[in-house]
């Protein structure tokens, strides 16, 4: 789509959550056509409201992160993907995403935390990396991190 498009795209979705104001889908849409269009801070508005609307669609937080980060405010992007793994703690993608862009911004409390969740809730990892040292060797990576895990026991 060319800039021109998204901003009808917008448009259009407006005017279709007016008519139909209980389908947070529209209001998404035009949230992320706003941002495509490069008008974040609208697209910032529509985001909050309908995540105050419509908490179980993540989307809203997902898409709040994304245009937090191209505007520079970091601190913000990860406040907003820590509100939406209080909502979804089992999503170990985003929590991988989040520590490394936590890391990467300097916010090294976080990318700790969400490291040492990590490592907590998959106990299943150090006996994986066991067996990992077992078939590659004493001097491969597996071996290493399979030291590290059984001198560092994890409780919960």
């Amino acid at each position: 789509m060319e800039a021109k498009e998204y901003a009808a795209a917008a448009q259009l979705f407006a005017k279709g959550y007016e008519a139909n104001p209980s389908d947070g889908r529209l209001l998404y849409n035009q949230a992320l056509a706003l941002a495509l269009d490069g008008r974040q801070e609208m697209a910032l508005q529509l985001c909050d409201e309908g995540y105050r609307r419509w908490p179980q669609i993540l989307r809203f937080l997902s898409l709040k992160y994304q245009m937090l980060q191209q505007l520079g405010r970091s601190a913000e992007a990860v406040g907003a993907m820590d509100d939406v793994l209080r909502l979804n703690p089992g999503d170990t993608k985003l929590r991988l995403t989040v520590m490394e862009y936590a890391m990467e911004h300097g916010f090294r409390d976080e990318a700790r935390f969400h490291a040492e969740f990590l490592v907590k809730e998959r106990k299943e990892m150090a006996r994986a990396y066991k067996v990992l040292a077992t078939l590659d060797g004493p001097e491969s990576d597996a071996a290493l991190i399979s030291s590290y895990l059984e001198t560092h026991p994890q409780t919960t």
